[in-house]
């Protein structure tokens, strides 16, 4: 549901919970929120059924470690942020780059790993710190004070692809 402020996205939020914990108390059931399966294996986790998932897995292991593990058992939640300008855009997408990792801090709540508990409080984030080095991470240069979006654009532009699909 589009929502215009901050004060919108918490009345919204607070009146989903609100219904959603009915809900579970109303069936004897609880919630628990993880970035991270904290109880199957990777060997146990079935890869979403399209081919281009099959072929970014296979290629996952030779960018980073975990990137295989970020595709089977992470979780996320994506916002999307509306822009009336170039400017807007840029702006936007500074200031979300720069919240990010604030936002992982805040909401790292995944420390197990195959019934276990690591030593990070978000297992999660060590995974996308692990994923892809070129894709994954901070980027220094949009936090620039000069920085605009298209900047990103070639950057991304000049990133190796991970795969063409040629003759089907």
């Amino acid at each position: 549901i589009p929502c215009n402020n901050i004060n919108e996205i918490a009345i919204y939020s607070n009146n989903y919970y609100k219904t959603l914990f009915n809900h579970l108390e109303n069936l004897n059931l609880s919630l628990c929120n993880f970035g991270y399966n904290p109880i199957h294996s990777l060997q146990e986790l079935t890869l979403l059924p399209k081919k281009r998932y099959e072929i970014m897995y296979n290629y996952m292991a030779t960018v980073g470690t975990l990137g295989q593990s970020m595709m089977k058992a992470t979780g996320t939640v994506q916002a999307n942020l509306d822009y009336n300008s170039q400017q807007d855009l840029s702006n936007k997408f500074k200031i979300s780059m720069a919240l990010s990792p604030l936002i992982g801090l805040l909401f790292s709540n995944s420390p197990f790993k195959d019934k276990n508990l690591t030593p990070y409080q978000s297992y999660r984030n060590h995974i996308w710190q692990n994923t892809d080095k070129a894709r994954s991470g901070t980027l220094d240069f949009v936090l620039s004070e000069n920085f605009d979006i298209n900047d990103y654009i070639t950057y991304i532009i000049n990133l190796p692809m991970y795969f063409i699909l040629k003759n089907n």
